[in-house]
């Protein structure tokens, strides 16, 4: 979502630089690159901002995953904990969320992406660049995304066609 006034500062959950703006004097809407969007009231966003969340995946990853329904999420002081509670879903399942936001992203099978993109990296329910490593290298290795050697760069990931 572009964002007209928009301010920059860390996101409540990631703390990766985002968007933001005022939607109302209580309510601002975000636009950060890992989680996605969502609006997000004062009260949850001051209260946010003194915990120190160590594993922002899953919420980026349902935040992302809500997104991808054409849903903005609301964060409100009565829902903030529970988002504070989500777990990732097991590993079969991200490597799948990862591969699908892939194809998602390249609508050619020789058009590459960047394999651990902020965007990725939310969409996977990845905390970090490593943990979404893990999966890229567990998708290698299934022969679901390869390197293609005709590309420059270290950003040459590719989704092969079948017989590959």
């Amino acid at each position: 979502m572009a964002l007209q006034n928009t301010v920059k500062r860390p996101c409540p959950f990631c703390s990766q630089f985002s968007s933001f703006e005022h939607v109302t004097e209580q309510l601002t809407q975000w636009s950060c690159p890992r989680c996605g969007d969502y609006q997000m009231t004062g009260t949850a966003e001051a209260s946010l901002y003194h915990l120190m969340i160590s594993n922002a995946g899953p919420i980026s990853g349902r935040i992302r995953a809500l997104n991808s329904q054409g849903i903005t999420p609301s964060v409100s002081s009565e829902n903030y904990e529970a988002m504070l509670r989500l777990v990732a879903p097991p590993f079969s399942q991200r490597a799948e969320i990862y591969l699908r936001t892939v194809v998602a992203l390249c609508p050619r099978l020789d058009q590459d992406f960047v394999p651990n993109s902020d965007l990725l990296i939310g969409a996977s329910y990845s905390r970090d660049n490593a943990e979404a490593s893990v999966i890229l290298e567990y998708l290698e290795q299934k022969g679901f995304i390869r390197t293609d050697p005709l590309l420059d760069g270290e950003d040459n990931y590719v989704v092969p066609h079948l017989g590959e």
